[in-house]
């Protein structure tokens, strides 16, 4: 199937299309959302939320994601479903930057005011 729509620019072109419009039309959703729920602030491992998102994201299969010293970091105060959401957005960007090649690292430090998450 794929073969055909290679040999049919047409028809190439408007499944581009539709997943652009499909792109677009979730991205829309999702900031619609954080604006109709206010965001609860709770005790939240920063950890769980980059798993979750890794599982929530169709990754194509030439991306590997590892985590490093995440499960290390101290319980964080955000909104859990906004913070799995920020993670997804990067994966997802990442994976778009990598052209579904690679490996995405997620890292995390701590200090007694601040964690930080990295991702390369």
């Amino acid at each position: 199937m794929s073969g055909y729509l290679a040999a049919n620019p047409y028809l190439s072109h408007n499944l581009d299309e539709i997943e652009r419009c499909a792109t677009e039309a979730m991205e829309s959703v999702r900031g619609s959302l954080s604006h109709l729920r206010p965001i609860r602030m709770e005790p939240v491992f920063v950890a769980a939320r980059v798993a979750d998102a890794i599982q929530y994201t169709k990754l194509p299969s030439g991306i590997e994601v590892q985590m490093e010293k995440l499960d290390r970091l101290p319980v964080v105060m955000a909104g859990e479903r906004t913070l799995t959401l920020v993670f997804t957005n990067l994966l997802e960007n990442a994976a778009d930057a990598m052209d579904g090649q690679g490996v995405i690292l997620i890292g995390g430090s701590a200090d007694e005011e601040w964690v930080e998450i990295n991702c390369q």
